[in-house]
């Protein structure tokens, strides 16, 4: 009678030839097909609690062996508690670096950010902090460095008076609905003092004589309340005002047969061009006048003694003009646009705000436009950083910046580069930070100097600097 060991046993047989039979193909196999995976996974096993128990055994008589953050170019991040550190090999300390443009200005472009833990900087002495004061944490990458378009805009603030002061934002490639104004149009402005300007063909041109607001028409229109920071970034034009006429009304040459007198305006008759249409009557003939100059010079109150009335063009034939000398010294246009120009009214501008818009390149320009800018996130300029050439307030986009070359003359950039970043802060460069930050290759946007003051000024970024702390 058999045993329930014997079934057992009979069993397992039974199962063994089966498999065998079935991996193998021979049911008889002396070896059990799978006594080598069966063995290779229990010495695996031995073996890698072998390894855990020897690196365990290491790490604990030999905590923190890693010493790769002692490598040069390399910046040291504390994992818990994001210091940034460089290793000082001459002194053998590690010394925490202010910022990031200082630890790039120490390592290099190249530089290589290891994170290293606590217990792996244990017994390394700490020296002094090194870096630069003020230097930028967050620098833009290459490929964020801006070419777009600047826009300085004419802004207010208000105070506590319940008044607006004037103030100036920079927007610096940043997007904003622009509607350009047409060349034609000539917009009137006022400084804090009250002196006025005339924004016209994109220069900025003081209202310098009484005359000028007669014969331009500026009393029927109000002035845009401007900062000088904004007005000073278009280029200086010509006084506005009539010019100086020696003689004024002593007699003049005869025109037409008719007696003329020093200083009168005169109408030719079937004049088509702006140059042929006016002449001023001087002591030795006749000067031709744009229509501009001859406005300013009828609105002129020392013009009144050239005629028996109200100063007025009196007409001439063209005939006469031809046959009447002509001046020895033209008075010209005085720098001035031949037409009077026409003026935009303030309250076409709902929710917008003048705004000088400066591109670069080839086609540099600087053009007065409206925008709305109500929607640009712009910075206040840190303290110390400003003076009384900034902007008030400073938008740049995200990430984003911008390096420049400040000409030294119009057309003619120099030499030094600037870097202005997300903070709306410029910060200049020696040759050697321009590469230690990874900007070597890249080409520079030259832009006038008067732009380049509009930004708050940070300090100088330089490797020399960044050692000595």
């Amino acid at each position: 009678m058999q045993t329930k060991r014997d079934q057992l046993q009979a069993h397992n047989f039974v199962v063994g030839r089966l498999r065998s039979a079935l991996l193998t193909g021979e049911p008889d196999a002396l070896e059990t097909p799978t006594r080598r995976f069966s063995v290779g996974a229990f010495a695996g096993l031995i073996i890698g609690a072998l390894i855990v128990a020897g690196c365990g055994a290491y790490g604990f008589f030999f905590p923190g062996g890693s010493t790769s953050w002692r490598e040069p170019g390399t910046i040291v991040v504390e994992k818990e508690t994001g210091t940034a550190y460089v290793y000082d090999s001459t002194a053998g300390v590690l010394r925490p670096v202010r910022n990031r443009a200082s630890a790039l200005l120490l390592t290099g472009p190249d530089s290589v950010v290891r994170s290293v833990s606590v217990k792996s900087l244990e017994g390394v002495p700490h020296g002094l902090p090194v870096g630069i004061t003020g230097a930028p944490d967050s620098l833009p990458a290459t490929a964020r460095l801006s070419r777009d378009p600047w826009l300085v805009c004419a802004t207010s603030a208000p105070e506590v008076t319940g008044q607006s002061r004037p103030t100036v934002l920079l927007a610096i490639g940043a997007p904003a609905d622009l509607a350009a104004t047409p060349v034609d149009r000539a917009m009137l402005v006022a400084i804090p003092d009250g002196t006025r300007y005339l924004i016209w063909a994109n220069r900025r041109m003081r209202v310098a004589d009484p005359a000028v607001s007669v014969a331009l028409a500026l009393d029927g229109v109000r002035p845009t309340p401007v900062a000088d920071t904004w007005l000073n970034g278009f280029p200086a034009g010509p006084d506005l005002a009539p010019p100086s006429v020696a003689g004024v009304g002593a007699a003049g040459p005869p025109v037409d047969g008719k007696p003329t007198r020093i200083g009168q305006v005169l109408r030719v008759s079937g004049a088509d061009d702006d140059s042929a249409g006016f002449r001023l009557v001087l002591a030795d003939g006749l000067a031709s006048l744009t229509p501009t100059m001859a406005e300013l010079i009828l609105a002129d109150p020392r013009s009144r003694a050239a005629y028996d009335g109200s100063p007025r063009a009196v007409p001439v034939s063209s005939a006469g003009v031809v046959s009447a000398p002509v001046a020895a010294r033209p008075i010209g246009d005085g720098g001035l646009p031949a037409r009077p120009p026409l003026l935009l009214d303030p309250n076409e501008l709902g929710d917008q705000v003048p705004c000088a818009r400066a591109t670069f390149g080839a086609d540099a320009s600087l053009t007065l436009v409206t925008a709305r800018v109500g929607h640009l996130r712009a910075a206040t300029p840190p303290p110390g950083a400003v003076d009384q050439r900034s902007a008030t307030l400073v938008a740049v986009a995200a990430g984003a910046g911008v390096l420049v070359r400040p000409e030294t003359a119009p057309g003619r950039p120099g030499s030094a580069r600037w870097l202005i970043t997300d903070v709306g802060v410029r910060y200049p460069m020696s040759d050697a930070a321009v590469t230690a930050l990874g900007y070597g290759g890249v080409v520079a946007v030259d832009l006038p100097a008067t732009l380049l003051a509009l930004v708050p000024s940070g300090p100088v970024l330089d490797p020399v600097a960044a050692a000595a702390g």
